[in-house]
């Protein structure tokens, strides 16, 4: 299936040789004929991944040893890079539109469990012009859908996803032929939605209370739908009769609160990645490539979700040494991390999954121990994200909680010194400044220069009240008479202050 180009044997693989052209390429033949390609940059020409890991490199993002594993990997860079969007978010919503296209009887085998269905779901984080949409975007142009019969889900509500993939037909089993049910036509979806804000929206409406459960199921392709309504409107979807995947851009709000929402099973599902530009951005933009291609067994190269459209009744097997390791792995989640990590507890499937499509997007149907890694990279990298999420999002609960803190303590303060302003006639920091004032003369002892008193004794904080209190005045001048009046001060001539023989409770 991909006899016409080299795929790279390990993490620190080489690019293709392009048999075509004698040289070493970051794209296949489709990519590199300079007649179906789009004009280069000027001056970006020269461009290719450092296939050097920074020393700086942040663990939330692919590394470079991910990146140069493969020709079609530094492709979605390079052409994520031309897009000025980022790599990783573009890498998963690639994923996501060609597990779009697999037939639901295309699977992969981990060796324990039932053949999966590929469905994928991309998280991609970033604050609102981050560039989720256009992460969107560019996947599109490497990953483009041939014309078929695709359920399109814009999302709205749990019954809503799956009418999607219905028709209205005419009931077999009628007499007069006139009766109509809704009839599955349809056995793969792709939703899109470039703001997560939209789940936090649904989540309070009861018509999509559902949603989140549909979504879940749907990533396992397990039976859906209604079996108590009438039976032209009863939606239905049988157990691995679909697939669906989806592209959801998520703010930090919306995506801390679908993490606390961690027990529906939603959150690990997702494939987290950074829609905001990395510190692998070049300062050039490089040349824009076409889409993914692969080389089919009649020598023509296609679109990779073109020829994943095509498949049908394949199961992909995994490396005997991963069904091992996903069998320990899932053992462990079972008797203790699913409990203190149970954002953790879909791993084993995600990675599969994750291998799978990688190796479906290299023109192969079967799993390779390399795939394995780099999907354990994956899933490693959208850990880190999802962790700098729930991180992001105790931060601006920690701060908004402090803020409430401190206004309500603010408000107690300026509430107890009316009161005692009422009761005593006098405000509170005016008390304390003379108070202050007798301790400090007492101190000092003998006669002390007036304004020596005032500097000594009025805090920032005490003037800070004073004024908020709407008192226009001089906070000394007032604690000056208060305490000549309380017999606490005893002023001088030559502007000379002492302590006065009363002393303040």
């Amino acid at each position: 299936m991909t006899d016409t180009f080299d795929l790279a044997a390990n993490l620190l693989g080489v690019p293709a040789l392009c048999e075509q052209h004698g040289q070493y390429l970051p794209c296949q033949h489709m990519q590199c004929r300079s007649e179906e390609r789009e004009p280069s940059v000027e001056g970006d020409a020269d461009w290719m991944p450092s296939g050097e890991v920074a020393d700086d490199a942040p663990e939330d993002r692919l590394p470079d040893t991910f990146w140069n594993a493969t020709p079609t990997l530094q492709q979605i860079r390079q052409m994520s890079h031309a897009r000025r969007t980022s790599p990783d978010a573009v890498f998963h919503a690639v994923l996501a539109r060609t597990a779009a296209m697999a037939d639901p009887t295309v699977r992969v085998d981990n060796g324990i469990h039932q053949p999966a269905t590929l469905g994928w779901y991309c998280g991609l984080f970033g604050p609102s012009g981050s560039g989720k949409g256009q992460a969107e975007n560019t996947a599109e142009e490497l990953a483009p859908f041939p014309n078929i019969d695709l359920a399109y889900i814009d999302i709205s509500t749990g019954q809503g996803l799956i009418a999607a993939y219905l028709d209205l037909d005419i009931d077999p089993d009628g007499d007069d032929g006139k009766k109509k049910i809704l009839v599955q036509r349809r056995t793969r979806g792709y939703a899109l939605a470039t703001e997560g804000s939209i789940l936090e929206q649904m989540a309070q409406m009861s018509a999509a209370a559902t949603l989140n459960g549909v979504l879940c199921k749907a990533w396992m392709s397990e039976r859906q739908g209604t079996s108590n309504a009438e039976v032209e409107r009863r939606r239905a979807l049988p157990k691995g009769a679909y697939t669906l995947s989806m592209s959801l851009g998520v703010q930090e709000e919306p995506a801390a609160k679908l993490l606390e929402m961690g027990s529906i099973g939603l959150p690990q599902r997702l494939a987290w990645a950074h829609a905001t530009l990395g510190p692998d951005t070049p300062k050039k933009r490089p040349a824009r490539t076409g889409p993914v291609a692969v080389t089919t067994k009649n020598g023509e190269d296609t679109p990779v979700t073109f020829w994943v459209a095509s498949l049908r009744n394949i199961v992909i097997p995994v490396p005997e040494h991963v069904t091992q390791e996903l069998d320990d792995l899932g053992l462990e989640i079972s008797f203790g991390r699913g409990q203190e990590a149970p954002l953790d507890t879909h791993e084993p499937l995600w990675r599969v999954k994750g291998s799978a499509l990688l190796a479906l997007l290299h023109g192969r149907t079967s799993v390779t121990a390399e795939d394995w890694d780099m999907a354990t990279v994956m899933w490693q990298t959208s850990r880190k994200v999802r962790d700098s999420v729930q991180e992001a999002a105790r931060r601006r609960m920690q701060a908004e909680q402090d803020a409430r803190r401190a206004e309500a303590v603010q408000t107690a303060v300026e509430s107890q010194a009316a009161v005692y302003e009422v009761m005593n006639g006098v405000h509170p920091s005016v008390v304390n400044v003379a108070k202050r004032a007798h301790r400090y003369l007492i101190r000092q002892g003998g006669e002390i220069p007036v304004r020596d008193v005032n500097r000594a004794c009025v805090a920032t904080k005490d003037r800070d009240k004073y004024r908020s209190s709407g008192e226009d005045g001089s906070l000394w001048a007032a604690a000056l008479q208060h305490g000549c009046e309380q017999g606490w001060l005893v002023p001088l001539q030559g502007g000379l202050l002492a302590a006065g023989s009363v002393a303040p409770e």
